[in-house]
């Protein structure tokens, strides 16, 4: 590995780039053999990391959500076998 690849990784990291710094090499190559132009090169870069990122949103907001489930409204399984809603548990009971 030369000082400008090492220079470029650690740039790469200390940026919080890792689906660039990850597919970096692998896209270096095939741009070369298919002879792209800068703006390809970095276009499809960008727009692997944006997708990664994109990607990522997603799976932590249902990770979430589903984490919060416990603590929200019933499903349609646990109202039709008889939970009750929240706010109706201790009416129920208080008499």
């Amino acid at each position: 590995m030369s000082d400008d690849d090492f220079d470029l990784d650690a740039g790469l990291k200390r940026l919080h780039l890792p689906t660039i710094r990850r597919q970096y090499p692998q896209l270096q190559q095939q741009a070369e053999r298919e002879d792209w132009s800068y703006r390809d090169f970095l276009d499809r870069l960008v727009s692997e990391e944006l997708a990664h990122r994109a990607e990522a949103r997603i799976l932590r907001a249902t990770r979430k959500a589903r984490a919060g489930r416990a603590s929200a409204w019933p499903t349609r399984t646990e109202i039709r076998y008889g939970r009750r809603w929240p706010c109706t548990r201790s009416a129920g009971t208080a008499s």
